[in-house]
């Protein structure tokens, strides 16, 4: 808490997090845009009085580390991996979060994945495909083939390809 303290953080804003901290409708919020915005010390603090970051979710990510994947926070992928961010956690249509890192963030993000937090490239979603069979759906679909030309992502998901493959 000192910590948060010393960059400039209200101490109201700390005591109402610590006496909601049970409150998930009040909690989640708070600690997804942590994990998307990087604020490492706000999830520290949180996880040190009691609060399960792995289970707060919003409705435009299911859990924190997707969140931290959506803007490469690769401190904050790092810090919840450290504290038991399983990477194989599948959403509801079967992905992981190394399916959704494949396709929407940096390699970086993928070797952080596979490399510190053990994430499987055998998984299967809920169609029977893997990452790999992703990817070449994602790259091959007419529909999508502007969007990845336009990011530059051709080359990112070759190199995906390739370091996954080995």
């Amino acid at each position: 808490m000192e910590r948060l303290l010393e960059s400039n953080v209200d101490r109201s804003g700390l005591d109402m997090i610590r006496q909601r901290a049970q409150d998930t409708d009040y909690i989640d919020p708070i600690i997804t845009q942590a994990a998307q915005y990087g604020h490492l010390l706000l999830l520290e603090f949180s996880c040190s009085i009691g609060v399960n970051i792995h289970q707060a979710g919003s409705t435009d990510f299911p859990y924190p580390l997707y969140a931290a994947i959506c803007r490469e926070q690769l401190q904050v992928i790092r810090w919840l991996i450290q504290h038991g961010a399983d990477c194989d956690t599948r959403y509801s249509d079967g992905k992981t979060t190394l399916f959704y890192a494949v396709t929407e963030s940096s390699f970086d993000v993928v070797r952080k994945l596979v490399e510190e937090g053990a994430a499987s490239v055998d998984i299967r979603d809920d169609e029977g495909r893997t990452v790999f069979d992703w990817m070449n759906d994602c790259a091959s679909d007419p529909k999508n083939l502007d969007d990845i030309i336009w990011k530059g992502d051709v080359e990112r998901m070759n190199e995906i390809a390739k370091y996954l493959s080995t």
